[in-house]
């Protein structure tokens, strides 16, 4: 069986975030984990208030990276 998953139970018992109750400490368990927001991540906002120009190639090498923005930004 090669299932990533688990019973709810399970996970929230060994499961590091998952027991933590206090919700301030869950969001420094969080932010102590995340790391600053990639370079792309700075380009695409200064694309989207109209701070920078991007020629197609550079659009499209900004769409197709890593997705790596959802937790960056904490540090």
């Amino acid at each position: 069986d090669r299932s990533i998953g688990a019973p709810f139970g399970k996970l929230a018992t060994e499961n590091e975030p998952l027991t933590i109750a206090d919700s301030n400490s869950f969001r420094d368990w969080v932010g102590n984990r995340s790391g600053s927001f990639p370079e792309a991540y700075r380009k695409i906002k200064a694309v989207n208030v109209g701070l920078l120009q991007l020629d197609e190639a550079q659009a499209e090498e900004l769409e197709i990276g890593k997705n790596e923005c959802a937790l960056g930004g904490g540090k």
